[in-house]
C-alpha cells in the first residue's frame, strides 16, 4: 500500500469523498505527516535504506549523489571490500595530512546539500584512478511519502491508519474519538517494539499520550477547514 492508496483508503472508511480535491489534500497531508511522526519514532527502518554506485574519476575528490538521502550510513570501497570512516578537513590539517594528497580514496568529508538538494561527498586522498564504490544512505520521510513505488511495511500501515483517524477527530475537534484512536497508535506502537524485527542498533523511543480532553502533545495535526 501507498500513501496515497492509504489516504483513499482512510477517507472512503470515515465516509468522506475523495474525488474532492479538498479532502483529498487533507487525508494526503495527514498520511504524510503520520509517516514522518512513524519514521521519527526509531532510526534505520529497513525500508528506509538505500544504496547507490559512486565510481571515481582520478584527480576528483568531489561527488555528488543521486538519491534524496537524508543521510550517508556507510560508504564501501568495493575492490578491498572496506568502508571508508567519515572526517572533516580540520582532522585531516590537525593529523598534517595534505588534503590534495592523491591515493586511492581511504576516507571521506561530507560537504551538505547541492543546489539541487543531493549530499555531497569529499573523498581523501583525492583518487589516482577509478575505484567502485557504493555509498549506503537513508532516504528521509518526505522522499519516502512523495513516493507512490515505495510500499509501506504492513506493521506500518496500522500506525498510520490509527494516526490518520486520530487526525481526522481532531479535525472535527472530537476529543473522544480522538484519544481513542491515539490510544490505539500508543498500543500498537508497543506491539511493534516487540515484534518487529529492527536493524541492529535500531534506537525505538515512545512518546507519552496527551492528557485526555487535550490535543497538545499531538504532533501533526492541521486544521485548514472542518469537513461538513
Amino acid at each position: 500500500m501507498t500513501v496515497s492508496e492509504l489516504a483513499r483508503a482512510e477517507a472512503r472508511k470515515v465516509g468522506e469523498d475523495y474525488s474532492d480535491p479538498d479532502v483529498a489534500t487533507l487525508f494526503e497531508d495527514w498520511v504524510t505527516d503520520a509517516f514522518a511522526d512513524v519514521l521519527s519514532e526509531t532510526s534505520d527502518w529497513p525500508f528506509q535504506l538505500s544504496s547507490e554506485p559512486l565510481t571515481t574519476s582520478s584527480g576528483v575528490a568531489d561527488y555528488e549523489l543521486q538519491t534524496n538521502a537524508e543521510t550517508i550510513e556507510d560508504i564501501v570501497r568495493e575492490d578491498i571490500n572496506q568502508s571508508l570512516p567519515k572526517t572533516t578537513p580540520r582532522e585531516l590539517s590537525m593529523m598534517g595530512f595534505d588534503i590534495e594528497q592523491s591515493a586511492p580514496p581511504a576516507t571521506y568529508i561530507e560537504r551538505g546539500l547541492s543546489s539541487t538538494n543531493k549530499l555531497q561527498v569529499k573523498l581523501w586522498p583525492v583518487p589516482d584512478g577509478v575505484y567502485s564504490l557504493t555509498v549506503y544512505t537513508s532516504l528521509g520521510a518526505d522522499t519516502l511519502a512523495a513516493s507512490d513505488t515505495i510500499p509501506l511495511p504492513q506493521s506500518l500501515v496500522h500506525l498510520m491508519k490509527f494516526l490518520v483517524r486520530a487526525s481526522f477527530y481532531a479535525h472535527l475537534e472530537n476529543d473522544t474519538m480522538y484519544n481513542k484512536w491515539y490510544t490505539k497508535y500508543l498500543v500498537q506502537l508497543q506491539k511493534i517494539q516487540r515484534r518487529f524485527n529492527y536493524p541492529s542498533g535500531a534506537n525505538f523511543h515512545l512518546r507519552e499520550k496527551p492528557p485526555a480532553g487535550t490535543r497538545s502533545g499531538f504532533p501533526i495535526l492541521r486544521y485548514p477547514r472542518v469537513i461538513s
